[in-house]
């Protein structure tokens, strides 16, 4: 008893009759704070009310001889008849302590607000096609984004005026309208991904009180738990339909070994039972992948921005000719960037079935079309090429002439990038664009070079030719 500590603080006896109720969690937040007791330090909230601390007893309002003071006005003297200057200079101090106290109060008020970052690249329509979206919130950005077109073609059709009576004068506002609805559809669109963010972290938190804190992706962010799981589906379904038709023999075989499920002492992962055998690949002989002579040394990260499905189709070598109505003298490696604008599903069939007439007249064994695969992500860094020529169409029209047994991919730009050796990323960088050649960040660049793959196309069987390229003086 002796040694067990004790409060250095007095404490009073609450008064009878008090029937105030003791707000436990008053730092919540929840509650409108009045004040702190100065004596045992507890937060007074306006539930509980002013009298004497429900705690210590310690009472929150005091009566001296300026009167009944109470919260923040007890540190202030309220001089009778003429301050003295010990009295002002009190005064003085106490204000620039509360005004101290408002700014810190009000910094961690509004400090979520104004550190907030927001891209300039995503829209409705990006958000529309986000992967770390769930399906509703994918049709609330489509729905959106319809709604602004709408207001958008409506206020085309508007006429926006200023009459000026005493100049006699009428001044076109179509730019201030313009400007302020701008402001209002952006201000809608950045209270809605607010929104949406607090609706994913508040699920995240509820699925992880549900599941415990204990599991082996408890530490992991929200995006890396999506990707997580949509991984190990991924691995179980695939895992699953390859031991379905193992031959029978093998299964025997295996049930000669020791069985590993029968011993309650082994702990098995997400992954347990997963071989890299079950994602063999097909049958289907590839080519070998063309070595680039420009290497990652005298890469400075040249990018062009492109809009989809030119760009996937371009990254996975169906696309060689790019045309543009500028020039460049750039020649090596060119990445290729999606811009955030998400493909049209008619220009998608087209441009496929153009490509498949294409190869297919002159007996090009093609593979998958990006629809049959990863698809055709905006916003995002895809992969790369090597920029070998870059003719006028005149100048391209004569190669296709002259060069009958390659593929005959027209282009009507006025300059035509010819890029070969297409390598993608295994894992497309998240990022915006920019326009015309422009230039990636060192961060972004270094991280991308280390995830490229070689594009491989399938060679050639019996009656089918390999991809023809005309003769380039100087290429490496």
């Amino acid at each position: 008893d002796a040694d067990f500590p004790k409060l250095n603080m007095p404490m009073y006896d609450r008064p009878e009759g008090d029937r105030r109720r003791m707000v436990i969690d008053a730092a919540s937040g929840r509650y409108e704070v009045l004040t702190n007791c100065l004596n045992c330090g507890k937060v007074v909230v306006e539930e509980e009310g002013w009298g004497p601390c429900l705690f210590c007893g310690n009472p929150l309002e005091v009566g001296d001889r300026f009167g009944l003071k109470h919260g923040d006005d007890r540190g202030f003297l309220e001089p009778v008849g003429q301050a003295t200057a010990e009295e002002a200079k009190y005064n003085e101090s106490f204000e620039r302590a509360k005004a101290t106290k408002d700014r810190l109060l009000s910094y961690d008020r509004d400090a979520k607000r104004r550190t907030k970052v927001y891209d300039d690249a995503t829209d409705w329509y990006s958000e529309a096609v986000n992967p770390w979206l769930n399906e509703k919130q994918r049709e609330e950005a489509t729905r959106q984004a319809a709604e602004e077109e709408r207001r958008k073609r409506e206020e085309k059709r508007k006429i926006h005026a200023t009459i000026d009576l005493f100049g006699r004068t009428v001044i076109s506002a179509d730019d201030e309208v313009n400007a302020r609805e701008a402001a209002k559809n952006k201000e809608n669109f950045q209270s809605w991904t607010e929104g949406i963010t607090e609706q994913n972290k508040l699920l995240g938190m509820m699925q992880e009180e549900q599941r415990g804190m204990g599991g082996k992706t408890s530490q992991l962010s929200n995006d890396s738990k999506q990707l997580y799981d949509k991984l190990r589906a991924s691995l179980h379904a695939a895992g699953s339909q390859k031991s379905s038709f193992e031959p029978a023999a093998e299964q025997e075989k295996k049930s000669t070994r020791w069985d590993a499920s029968i011993d309650s002492k082994r702990v098995e992962d997400d992954f347990a039972g997963i071989s890299t055998k079950d994602f063999a690949k097909s049958d289907t002989r590839l080519l070998p992948a063309e070595e680039s002579p420009y290497g990652d040394s005298e890469d400075v990260g040249q990018c062009l921005s492109m809009h989809q499905p030119w760009a996937s189709l371009l990254v996975y070598g169906f696309k060689r000719a790019e045309g543009r109505s500028w020039k460049t003298d750039h020649r090596g490696r060119l990445w290729i960037h999606a811009a955030s604008k998400p493909p049209e599903d008619h220009d998608i069939e087209l441009l496929e079935q153009t490509y498949r007439s294409i190869y297919e007249a002159q007996g090009v064994p093609m593979p998958p079309v990006p629809s049959q695969g990863s698809g055709y992500p905006t916003s995002v860094l895809l992969g790369c090429v090597d920029i070998e020529e870059c003719w006028t169409k005149e100048e391209y029209t004569k190669v296709l002439q002259s060069n009958p047994s390659m593929p005959q991919e027209e282009n009507g730009s006025d300059h035509i990038f010819w890029c070969l050796r297409p390598r993608r990323l295994v894992v497309p960088l998240k990022m915006s664009g920019d326009n015309k050649i422009w230039r990636l960040p060192k961060m972004s660049l270094s991280a991308a070079q280390r995830g490229l793959q070689p594009v491989r196309w399938p060679a050639p069987g019996d009656g089918q030719c390999i991809m023809n390229t005309p003769d380039l003086p100087g290429a490496g």
